[in-house]
């Protein structure tokens, strides 16, 4: 399988596209952690919408994401969470997170 994401920062928004599986979400979260890092406001949206699929791994990434920024004393606003992920997230039990 050839999967790609990508993410972009814009106005204090992390946009992100593509397929959110095993292959792309450390890659992903790599730039995003160090956005988040060099970047002094307090929070960060992160806008799901153009992402085309997923699998659990996009979990574990929405959950690190919370995770850094916790670290970091930010805040983060999800926004248009694909449904696929809503469903992981209500079968993992995780839901309340997002």
């Amino acid at each position: 399988m050839n999967s790609s994401a990508k993410i972009i920062f814009k106005n204090n928004c992390f946009f992100v596209s593509g397929v959110l599986d095993f292959f792309t979400v450390m890659t992903v979260l790599e730039s995003s952690a160090l956005q988040m890092k060099n970047n002094s406001e307090d929070c960060f949206d992160l806008d799901l919408s153009e992402v085309t699929a997923v699998n659990s791994a996009a979990i574990a990434l929405l959950i690190e994401w919370i995770k850094c920024a916790k670290k970091l004393k930010k805040k983060i606003i999800f926004k248009n969470i694909p449904s696929q992920l809503i469903s992981i997230a209500e079968v993992a039990g995780v839901r309340k997170f997002f």
